[in-house]
Order: C-alpha cells, then structure tokens, then sequence
C-alpha cells in the first residue's frame, strides 16, 4: 500500500486504521531516516491522507484532520530501514483553527524577514545609485 499527503509526499505503509474516531495510527515501511520522516509529517501534509492499494489509480480510503502528532515507535529491519508506527489525533475545530493561524503567522514572518534584509536593502542600493551616490 502506499500513502499520499496532502503536501504530495508519497510514502510505502504496512498498514493504516483508525484506532478510535479521533486517532489514525500509521505504519510507514522502507524509511531510511526517522528524522527525515518526521519532518515531512507536518500539519498542513496531515490535513489530507490518500491511501492507494497496489495501484496509484484508485484511491481505497481518504483521512482528513489527523494533524496532532501523538506518539511513534521505530523497528529496526535487517536490511538497514526501519518502520515507523505513528499515532496521530484529529484536531477539536479550535486546534484546527489555531494551527493554521500559526501557519499563516510564519509565512507572514518569512515573507516580512525576507523584505526586511532582501528586497529593502536591494531598494535602498538602487536609489542611492540612481541618485549617483556611493553606495
């Protein structure tokens, strides 16, 4: 079986349930670095979780809202991967609310950064060459 975030990270799992109505538990197969894993499973690629059986042409179950991270536990396999079983939990209305306005606070927050030591400075050069100071 394979998976598809949101965020159209694709990833081989063992398996997929809901262990109660506000819990998904995942078992990601093959991973290489738990690490790596972990953080490609953000908020915003857990809002939508597409399962495919063998084939990627039909999608077999849809999970939405998963986006808490709960727990996971690591196996190591002999062949130098390991597998993942993660535990996630549908956020209250709240949480939800509250997570994307922290999304939306750090794109904000990049996008000020980047006018204040990029764009601005690269304005200020230009006018004073335009002016025909020195810059």
């Amino acid at each position: 079986m394979k998976t598809v975030l949101k965020s159209l990270d694709e990833f081989q799992i063992n398996s997929i349930f809901l262990q109660s109505d506000n819990q998904l538990c995942i078992s990601f197969a093959d991973i290489s670095s738990y690490d790596e894993l972990r953080a490609k499973l953000t908020v915003s690629a857990m809002r939508e979780v597409k399962v495919y059986q063998d084939n990627m042409a039909e999608i077999s179950e849809i999970y939405e809202n998963f986006t808490r991270f709960v727990t996971a536990k690591t196996i190591e396999i002999g062949d130098g991967t390991i597998e993942v079983i993660a535990t996630f939990e549908k956020e209250d209305e709240i949480s939800q609310r509250i997570s994307q306005n922290a999304e939306s606070i750090d794109s904000i927050n990049a996008t000020v950064d980047s006018l204040l030591t990029e764009i601005i400075p690269a304005i200020m050069t230009e006018i004073e060459v335009l002016k025909g100071g020195a810059v």
